[in-house]
């Protein structure tokens, strides 16, 4: 199963202060949604996952949307994933199921070690327009995690549906 993951077009952010964040965007037509990152973060594109990460790779963005929207099926892959991107997975806390711009969403704070550094993770399952489900696995240092929120929670906040 091969995603075809665009990037569709530039669009420029006003932050406080008017700095300016130029920013890119990734959008899939088949589940109907948009993935706002800023442009200078790399992006590696694989058949069917994409990962962003800030020019340093202290924040980490895995992306891939499932060609279902079965919770079971999801869950599962997610697990593989995590099994594929982190050691020791462990979660933090209940799943926490609520919206994302109008999209439901499960929602799991864990942590993890990559290299055997401590790492913050934020899992999410997103419900697509699309009917699909949007696999969404963000990574940071945990020593850095509290640097990182804001970008981070913008990151969240720019998994959008398509208008």
């Amino acid at each position: 199963m091969r995603k075809t993951v665009l990037i569709c077009f530039i669009t420029i952010l006003f932050l406080p202060g008017m700095r300016l964040l130029y920013a890119a965007e990734l959008v899939d037509e088949q589940a109907k949604i948009s993935i706002w990152y800023p442009d200078n973060w790399r992006m590696q594109n694989d058949d069917d996952s994409v990962i962003v990460s800030d020019p340093d790779g202290d924040v980490v963005f895995f992306y891939k949307i499932l060609d279902t929207d079965d919770l079971k099926k999801a869950v599962a892959e997610m697990h593989k994933e995590l099994g594929d991107l982190v050691d020791n997975p462990r979660t933090a806390d209940n799943p926490i199921e609520d919206k994302l711009n109008g999209m439901d969403r499960v929602f799991i704070d864990a942590g993890a070690t990559v290299q055997k550094v401590p790492v913050a993770l934020g899992i999410m399952l997103v419900f697509t327009p699309g009917k699909k489900i949007l696999i969404v696995i963000s990574m940071t240092p945990r020593s850095k995690s509290a640097e990182y929120e804001k970008i981070i929670n913008r990151l969240i906040t720019g998994v959008k549906p398509m208008k």
